[in-house]
């Protein structure tokens, strides 16, 4: 289940969708989930207003950060940045070992939402 449809993508982010937007909204509705201890649950039903629309912000800026990393393949690309084997070496391109990381931006987006929270509180 996705947060976002391309009717959200469009209006957050004043551009078209990338063209793999489905599967990329799916993932990145993951890693909110993923980022948020699974408190959603693939549903928005029991979030205010302000909160939905800050869920959805965030999946949009994360769906663009995923095509900005290369899309589908930087979710399956092995998790090395460089790899050397004698003179033979490979390199990813800069932040795609963390396409299974939520986008700085977008945890700026839920930040004020408490769904970050983990439960534990400072002593």
């Amino acid at each position: 289940m996705s947060y976002i449809n391309v009717s959200d993508y469009k209006e957050n982010m004043r551009s078209q969708q990338p063209e793999d937007f489905e599967v990329l909204a799916i993932w990145a509705s993951e890693q909110i989930d993923a980022a948020t201890n699974w408190q959603l649950r693939g549903s928005l039903a029991n979030l205010d207003e302000f909160e939905a629309g800050q869920v959805k912000k965030a999946a949009c800026i994360q769906v663009k950060w995923l095509e900005e990393l290369g899309g589908m393949s930087a979710l399956v690309t092995p998790a090395f940045s460089s790899m050397s084997l004698g003179k033979f070496t490979i390199s990813m391109p800069a932040g795609a070992e963390e396409a299974g990381a939520l986008c700085p931006l977008a945890k700026l987006c839920l930040s004020p939402t408490g769904l970050l929270h983990t439960g534990e509180v400072a002593k």
